[in-house]
């Protein structure tokens, strides 16, 4: 018997007032001013007429969501999945996904917002002025259906409510802004089958009597489902988040057992130990239940990728085949080139195949180094040398070759930040490709990389994630009065 009692509901709204929108902000929220006050409005278009509930408020800015539209705009659409949020005053029985965000919004118009998003962080935080309609925008093929890689959360529920109830497992995604999981049968930016997958997990977990972890109580077993479906190969991986205090192998052993029978195309079924009360999902030891523990993605340019358990990898390989392209073709032909937070090796490799005739990469995670080397195997690339270290202590002190070397670098969402900064431009390189999935943080770094000399030369997007107000941006910097 489950004794978890639901969490009380918050109050979705202190009070309702009527706004006209604005522009959009970065984090895909409108912006409207009223009574002296700055409102960041959920589930709002620029130049829309809504009622919204205000969720929080301050002394100068407040966050609201739209209950209803009183004059839409041309570019609202109705959004394709039934959980997706929709203006409603109804917030307290209706719960929506916080996957996604931009679903009621026109495709070609969601991708000018980010061009504009992009513009207005360049210019408020890194003084650089750049109009929306001098920017590129690469759209992604596949509006529906694009993501390579899935992290699900399960939990325990109640049926009928009270601690009688019958025990039902939720599976789906989080409520946005909470820890509720709202629960699943399809996800339309997933393939069709990872649902499949997740749905029959969710069944033979009930079945073989697996307990759901209670993040509250911190006990129960299995936390999350994690599958990788490779675009250009078919195979899947999938993956068990667990606390071990409460697993019990066998069952888990079964359950992969069930999974490959299930699912041919799955190569392999893992475990992934986590004990700790944190929002961090994967554990720091995995291990193999069934098959093996990597799959392959291959390329259209025929570029094969080893992907082994928790490796990054872009989850929209068709953009991300389009970045890596981009972002060496930016390049003034270098004889040499250093990869910095190289990953599983996507720019080397492109590098390689360019004819870059030196290339250096550097990554800190060992998983991602043994995949990059691996990779270069698989593509016949002898022309990269590997450094597992951070960005931090490569750049302290780089090795004679990495001299004169452009550069590439694809941070996480933090960015570079001053430190990294500082150790690239003592390094004096002539040029660099800055790719990003955080306007704010790039536009910071793009200040301080102008305060050290270097101008912005080009730039362009890329819809990494269509129907997300997120975006991905590679930019190329170029030393001033350098002769390239």
């Amino acid at each position: 018997m489950n004794s978890r009692r639901p969490r009380p509901q918050r109050p979705f709204a202190d009070y309702t007032i009527t706004l006209d929108t604005e522009k959009m902000t970065a984090g895909g929220r409108c912006l409207a001013r009223a009574d002296g006050k700055v409102y960041f409005v959920e589930g709002a278009l620029p130049s829309e007429r809504v009622s919204a509930a205000v969720t929080s408020a301050g002394k100068s800015f407040a966050e609201a969501t739209a209950r209803s539209v009183e004059r839409p705009s041309t570019f609202r659409i109705e959004p394709a999945c039934p959980l997706h949020f929709r203006p409603s005053d109804d917030f307290a029985a209706r719960h929506f996904c916080g996957g996604c965000d931009w679903q009621h919004i026109d495709y070609p118009f969601q991708l000018e917002l980010k061009k504009q998003i992009l513009s207005d962080a360049l210019l408020r935080t890194g003084k650089i002025n750049l109009k929306p309609e001098s920017m590129e925008i690469e759209p992604s093929p596949a509006r529906f259906r694009y993501r390579n890689k899935a992290l699900v959360p399960f939990a325990p529920s109640l049926k009928g409510g009270g601690d009688s109830g019958e025990n039902v497992i939720r599976a789906g995604f989080f409520a946005r802004g909470s820890h509720e999981i709202v629960s699943a049968e399809d996800c339309p930016l997933q393939p069709e089958i990872v649902f499949k997958i997740v749905c029959f997990v969710r069944e033979n977990a009930a079945r073989l009597g697996i307990r759901l972890y209670e993040e509250d109580a911190a006990r129960g077993s299995l936390r999350h489902l994690y599958v990788r479906a490779a675009a250009g190969s078919d195979e899947i991986l999938v993956g068990f988040v667990v606390n071990p205090a409460d697993t019990r192998p066998e069952s888990y052993a079964a359950l992969a057992a069930s999974v490959t029978a299930g699912f041919p195309s799955v190569r392999g079924v893992l475990l992934n130990e986590n004990p700790s009360r944190t929002n961090v999902i994967f554990g720091r030891k995995w291990s193999t239940l069934a098959g093996c523990n990597s799959v392959t993605e291959v390329l259209s340019n025929g570029i094969r990728l080893r992907l082994t358990e928790g490796a990054f990898f872009q989850v929209n390989t068709p953009v991300a085949e389009k970045l890596y392209e981009y972002a060496v073709s930016a390049l003034a032909r270098p004889a040499k080139l250093l990869d910095i937070y190289a990953g599983v090796g996507g720019f080397a490799l492109h590098a390689s195949r360019a004819g870059i005739a030196e290339i250096i990469a550097v990554e800190e995670n060992e998983t991602a180094v043994n995949d990059a080397i691996v990779n270069a195997r698989f593509n016949d690339a002898g022309n990269i040398t590997f450094y597992a270290l951070s960005a931090e202590k490569f750049l302290s002190r780089p090795p004679r070759p990495a001299r004169g070397a452009s550069i590439i670098v694809d941070p996480p969402r933090s960015g570079l930040g001053a430190e990294i900064i500082d150790g690239i431009a003592a390094m004096r390189p002539a040029e660099m490709v800055y790719v990003s999935c955080d306007p704010a943080t790039f536009a910071r770094d793009a200040g301080i990389l102008a305060g050290k000399g270097y101008e912005l030369s080009g730039i362009r997007l890329f819809d990494m994630f269509p129907q997300t107000h997120h975006l991905e941006t590679a930019a190329l910097f170029r030393l001033k009065n350098r002769v390239i």
